[in-house]
């Protein structure tokens, strides 16, 4: 014999309690999710920025434009020791 419980489950989904909770996680999850979607934008838009035009912001004396300069490519052969006995350890 199974008992029918749905006294309960009416008297939960009448509670304001309940209703204020999950209106905060579902708010609590829109914002989480732009919060998401603004830093994803960002990271897009410094990978996207051309080399030159960073390197004429810095030329201008632009704040903080030294700062998004990417890192000049590693020379071929340059360091493959020291990596190599530290991959070993």
């Amino acid at each position: 014999p199974v008992k029918n419980d749905t006294g309960a489950a009416l008297e939960a989904v009448r509670d304001p309690h309940t209703w204020i909770m999950a209106v905060l996680y579902i708010g609590m999850t829109v914002l989480l999710l732009i919060g998401s979607g603004f830093f994803v934008a960002a990271e897009f838009a410094l990978v996207a920025a051309k080399r030159h035009r960073m390197e004429q912001a810095v030329a201008r004396g632009q704040r903080g434009a030294a700062d998004r300069l990417p890192a000049p490519p590693p020379r071929p052969g340059v360091g493959y020791f020291a990596r190599s006995k530290s991959m070993a350890l």
